[in-house]
């Protein structure tokens, strides 16, 4: 009785990481998630709302803690748009509102920052439309 516990408990588990270690970056429905990190000490986020390959909105934002950056959203069709640079620790933002299907595939949001008068992408969170 005891060894089938266990083994139901096993198989429980198992699909219990299954689902943490293998469906989040999956967007089939809507998805909200950052990443921090990244040599400037930077933050980026996406939030996808919709279902499928249809997509109502897409909200990117991110900032560096330590030099003026800009947000990027890009995808399956390329660069899709930027926010506007803002000054360190300030929160820069673009959204996005197709209310149509997309093309599957991973879409980003990364942070640019400028430094030297040179920009540099060091962190991008993605999301997978399908």
């Amino acid at each position: 009785m005891l060894n089938r516990w266990f083994r139901r408990s096993l198989v429980a588990f198992a699909a219990l990481m299954a689902a943490l270690f293998v469906l989040p970056s999956q967007a089939s429905a809507s998805a909200d998630g950052c990443k921090s990190g990244g040599g400037s000490h930077a933050v980026a986020c996406l939030t996808i709302s919709g279902g499928g390959t249809y997509v109502e909105w897409m909200y990117a934002k991110g900032y560096s803690y330590e030099y003026p950056s800009h947000i990027q959203l890009y995808g399956p069709p390329g660069s899709i748009g930027n926010g506007s640079e803002v000054p360190a620790n300030q929160l820069s933002v673009f959204e996005w509102a197709p209310w149509s299907n997309v093309p599957g595939g991973d879409y980003c949001s990364r942070v640019w920052v400028r430094t030297s008068g040179t920009y540099y992408s060091v962190i991008t969170k993605c999301w997978t439309v399908w």
